[in-house]
């Protein structure tokens, strides 16, 4: 009996002494070898559970709500209304927390309010269009000092006649120089005294009349800003966005 033992006790040690080995063999790790774990991807980690565990619940709480409403409509049973409107009195609850915190932390993080940019009072977005066409204004009438805006007509085109009075408005408006080219070589009312088109309308993109560009003077270059019947303020916009690109529409 006691051999028997002294037995089973040898393979017990021989066995473990083989696994311990194994153990030691391994890459130093755990708390044997006051191995840390990396911080950041533990945290990382544990603000993803956090999030899908949150987008989980919203969807449930969403889909619960939907189902009862759903049920209410097919079965309007005085307790199927009572439970959809207890679920949804439960939901505007959290919503007005969530509003009423999102307030008070815009309220001590004022750099976090996003209606100091874009407004939701209707004084505070009257004086903010009103600055912001200030300084457009300011940019459209600097590119008037160094470009002027070409404008080409047909005297016997009844649209070429019309678009000559908007074209002369915006040329008293925002003083910019206006360089009326006749395609049939006859001035009208407005631009009595125009140049003859001596190739310059082979060079623009655009077809027709009456059609805008503005041009530099120096380089001779062509920015379409339109073509057909267009209003002072769509001529303004269109130059705006040709010279300035994405930064003219200033918030």
């Amino acid at each position: 009996m006691v051999y028997k033992l002294l037995f089973y006790c040898m393979i017990f040690v021989t066995r473990y002494s083989l696994s311990s080995n194994q153990w030691l063999e391994r890459k130093a790790e755990g708390w044997a070898w006051y191995e840390e774990m990396n911080r950041d991807q533990e945290k990382e980690c544990v603000n993803q559970t956090v999030i899908e565990t949150a987008v989980q619940k919203i969807k449930k709480i969403r889909g619960e709500l939907e189902e009862k409403l759903s049920l209410a409509i097919l079965e309007p049973t005085l307790s199927n209304i009572r439970t959809y409107l207890t679920l949804q009195k439960e939901w505007m609850d959290r919503s007005s927390e969530f509003a009423h915190s999102w307030a008070k932390v815009v309220l001590n993080h004022p750099h976090l309010d996003q209606t100091r940019i874009t407004p939701v009072n209707q004084m505070a977005q009257q004086i903010q269009d009103q600055n912001r066409r200030l300084i457009l204004d300011n940019r459209l009438e600097t590119l008037g000092n160094d470009h002027a805006l070409l404008f080409v007509f047909d005297s016997r085109d009844g649209l070429s006649i019309h678009m000559a009075s908007v074209v002369k408005d915006f040329e008293r408006q925002y003083k910019w120089k206006v360089i009326a080219v006749s395609k049939d070589g006859k001035g009208i009312p407005q631009y009595p005294n125009p140049m003859p088109d001596q190739g310059i309308t082979k060079h623009m993109t655009q077809v027709g009349t009456p059609a805008l560009c503005t041009i530099h003077p120096i380089t001779e270059q062509l920015r379409n800003v339109g073509v057909g019947i267009l209003t002072v303020e769509q001529i303004r916009e269109n130059i705006l966005r040709q010279h300035l690109g994405s930064t003219w529409d200033i918030h």
